[in-house]
């Protein structure tokens, strides 16, 4: 039985990869590692070290408080804009 759900999921992921298809609703969802790469990729002083945390651990501590605007961030494409996210 286990065999038969493995090759129906490779299957499945063999259909939906071959036929191009896009999700309807693309996905939403960014990590702080991909925002503090962008920030550093910017060049912006927010995607670098602070008193001893990288980036990545000023964006998790964060997290804990408030949702941060990840998702904008990593779209941003100037410094600038990715402050003005919200």
């Amino acid at each position: 039985m286990g065999y038969l759900l493995k090759r129906a999921g490779i299957w499945l992921a063999l259909m939906f990869t071959a036929c191009g298809c896009e999700a309807k609703h693309p996905v939403k969802y960014s990590t702080c590692e991909r925002a503090c790469a962008r920030w550093a990729a910017l060049g912006c002083i927010e995607g670098e070290p602070y008193e001893g945390f990288t980036c990545v651990d000023v964006c998790e501590r964060s997290l804990a408080y408030e949702p941060l605007p990840l998702v904008c961030i990593e779209k941003a494409e100037t410094c600038e804009e990715a402050r003005a996210c919200e």
